[in-house]
């Protein structure tokens, strides 16, 4: 397996050791998210606060406050770390990684961009992920396995929140599936259940990452927050999380 070194307190050096390439591609990709994840933000606020017109980058109906609200608070956060991630990327600091770490979990439930958004986490995090797809699973089946961790403090705070959010997020999206599956062309509908999957399982891998304390936990529930950026329900809660999970120094010691 590769090396499973302990992830260092949010203040700390990342560590990463990036060629030139490599990090100039991570500044342009995630430059054009802080472009895009900002038209979203500004055409989200115009909605909010102008006419209700449909914007080219809202994704809303016009006439929908609440969800307009939503989108803009959503967008701007994305707009923010994207932005922010760079610049911590950038001074070699931990916290960057984990604010790039929570826009690909973004790009991520595009589907889209879902090879790119894991062709940046394996740059982000290598250091960290086994040798071989497979023994992620290993370590994700071994910490369900694991009877003698109980979660307590911030961590089992932590673990109710992403399990309500995992129910919540599943409810919610196969509503929306039933609601417009006759109306939805087929290849739609089939995406969405695709994504609604996905999510699903990386939001139990971050209950048994940070149930377990595990030290993959954080980066796996930060990714998952950023999948549920545009899940309506989801967000809140999700936004919640995130602000535990990076604020609570118990859950940061243990998790780190």
């Amino acid at each position: 397996m590769a090396s499973t070194a302990v992830l260092g307190p949010l203040h700390g050096r990342h560590g990463l050791d990036l060629h030139g390439a490599a990090k100039t591609a991570i500044y342009v990709l995630f430059g054009i998210g802080a472009v895009f994840s900002g038209l979203m933000a500004t055409a989200a606020w115009l909605a909010e606060i102008g006419p209700h017109q449909q914007g080219v980058f809202s994704l809303t109906s016009a006439d929908s406050v609440v969800g307009n609200a939503i989108q803009a608070t959503a967008a701007s956060g994305l707009f923010v770390a994207n932005l922010a991630g760079i610049v911590g990327l950038a001074r070699d600091r931990e916290w960057g990684r984990q604010l790039l770490t929570y826009a690909c979990g973004f790009w991520a439930s595009s589907l889209v961009f879902l090879p790119v958004s894991i062709g940046v986490m394996l740059v982000l995090w290598h250091p960290h992920l086994p040798a071989r797809p497979g023994h992620l699973f290993d370590r994700v089946m071994a910490g369900i396995r694991d009877r003698d961790s109980t979660p307590t403090g911030p961590h089992a705070v932590l673990t109710a929140l992403l399990g309500i959010t995992t129910l919540v997020f599943v409810v919610h999206e196969s509503a929306v599936l039933v609601t417009n599956a006759g109306s939805d062309s087929a290849l739609f509908v089939v995406a969405m259940a695709l994504f609604t999957l996905i999510e699903a399982m990386v939001l139990g891998a971050a209950i048994v990452g940070i149930g377990r304390a595990l030290p993959w936990g954080r980066p796996m529930a930060v990714f998952a927050c950023g999948m549920c950026l545009f899940s309506f329900l989801a967000y809140p809660l999700s936004v919640v999380i995130l602000v535990i999970l990076l604020r609570s120094r118990s859950a940061r010691a243990q998790v780190s």
